[in-house]
């Protein structure tokens, strides 16, 4: 079988895998997922901002499509269970538009029904994602699916915030305004 790809064949495995994250088992998906809430509760402890999850989402969702794409070749099986920067990517695109605070419990909670909500939604694949995941047998489908989970996971929050007033704080002139015009 020949493997079309835009990457090196041995960078391939470290980043479907996220450094070998989708190894751990059980439920690799879910590490895949915690990998990037880390990284993302990092970035915001670390002043790096919204535009640096920004960054990672996008950029792990533009290398996951070829290296999903040769890890799946490779392993014989298109959406293989190692393959976690689906997930990865699909999460952090999630919490780019979640508020995040270590002094605030609203900030953390945000992060983890975040979480949760992306899980249930990556696991249970409703409309357009479970379709994209049973037709789409290659790198962008693997990809594909968890965005559409992940857009799910927005909608779920956006209506948890109308209807709680939950995770974004009054006082939070950025995202106050950034969630409401992204949403509404």
């Amino acid at each position: 079988m020949r493997q079309i790809t835009a990457l090196p064949r041995t960078l391939s495995p470290y980043l479907a895998t996220c450094l070998g994250v989708g190894l751990l088992r059980p439920a690799s998906g879910t590490w895949g997922s915690a990998a990037a809430f880390f990284c993302c509760a990092l970035l915001e402890f670390f002043g790096a901002g919204k535009i640096s999850i920004a960054f990672l989402a996008l950029t792990s969702f533009a290398l996951g499509v070829p290296a999903a794409q040769a890890y799946g070749i490779m392993k014989r099986r298109a959406d293989h269970s190692d393959i976690v920067i689906d997930e990865f990517s699909a999460q952090a695109g999630v919490l780019f538009f979640v508020p995040f605070s270590f002094s605030s419990w609203g900030g953390f909670l945000g992060y983890a029904t975040a979480f949760f909500l992306f899980r249930l939604f990556d696991i249970w694949k409703p409309f357009p994602a479970g379709l994209i995941d049973r037709k789409f047998k290659n790198g962008l489908g693997v990809m594909l699916d968890d965005s559409f989970a992940g857009l799910w996971t927005l909608l779920i929050l956006y209506l948890l915030e109308l209807s709680l007033g939950t995770f974004l704080p009054a006082h939070d002139p950025i995202w106050g305004s950034a969630w409401h015009f992204f949403v509404v």
